[in-house]
């Protein structure tokens, strides 16, 4: 449930208002922000069985398995 739109009557928010605190007026871009870099690399490529999918192409690469073969992947961007 977000406690964003909640009516206030459920046991996990009871104690709070519905609505952000205060303090909290934009800390959610900056945090998440940081953690998306940190995380960036594994989501470029995703892998099942025998299949490679490239989600975010950008210059870089990998090495994976893929059915009991070793593939190597590069790309290169301008």
């Amino acid at each position: 449930m977000n406690p964003l739109a909640s009516d206030g009557k459920y046991a996990f928010n009871a104690d709070r208002s519905t609505g952000r605190r205060p303090w909290f007026t934009c800390a959610c871009c900056p945090p998440n922000v940081s953690r998306f870099l940190a995380s960036f690399a594994e989501y470029v490529y995703a892998r099942r069985e025998r299949d490679l999918y490239v989600n975010l192409f950008v210059a870089g690469g990998t090495r994976v398995e893929l059915a009991g073969q070793r593939v190597r992947l590069r790309q290169a961007t301008q």
